[in-house]
């Protein structure tokens, strides 16, 4: 069994590739031009399987789990032009780009 540290520096890894992914594809994700719908399905299929590899084993504690939503939805509000002075919920933001959860999409993984 791993310990807990290896578990937050395997998230914090996770977390730290999907950023690097992210900026490769950035200037996809970030093109006013592209239709929301088309950049939610390529955060889909590039960069969440990227934040989401091996979470399947992970024992996440609230503070992980905390650190992925906040990754995720940080980069739905950069890729949807949502500033935060707009005061849309997260639900509001995961609602307008399509998305589940990350916390649902890591629990559907455990139990699949």
């Amino acid at each position: 069994m791993a310990s807990e540290g290896e578990y937050v520096r395997a998230v914090k890894g996770r977390v730290k590739a999907a950023w690097a992914k992210w900026r490769e594809v950035s200037a996809v994700m970030c093109d006013k031009k592209l239709p929301a719908k088309l950049k939610s399905k390529m955060y889909k299929t590039v960069i969440r399987p990227v934040l989401l590899y091996g979470a399947e084993t992970w024992a996440l504690r609230k503070k992980e789990e905390s650190l992925l939503q906040r990754t995720e939805i940080r980069m739905l509000r950069w890729m949807l032009e949502i500033s935060l002075r707009e005061q849309k919920t997260n639900e509001e933001v995961l609602a307008k780009a399509g998305i589940t959860g990350i916390s649902s999409k890591i629990e559907k993984a455990r139990l699949t």
